[in-house]
């Protein structure tokens, strides 16, 4: 990606536009998905998602540290 440039992602039905505007040019690549591909990258980002609260959740019944010191003991 050139620098000192301008990168944006619009999507529009089942077309996904990644724009990359420069001082001199502008440039658009355009990606065509059928039904199934955008059901598929929604599920993807879903599951994506869901892993990270899951190792939120994780990560903080470890007791992992945070720099504060201060603990919470359910008992």
């Amino acid at each position: 990606m050139p620098t000192n440039s301008t990168v944006g992602m619009v999507i529009y039905g089942n077309d996904i536009y990644i724009v990359n505007v420069t001082k001199n040019n502008l440039y658009v690549r355009i990606w065509t998905l059928g039904p199934l591909g955008i059901k598929t990258l929604l599920i993807i980002f879903a599951l994506l998602t869901l892993l990270v609260l899951i190792m939120g959740i994780l990560r903080g019944l470890e007791g992992g540290k945070d720099g504060s010191g201060d603990y919470v003991i359910i008992k």
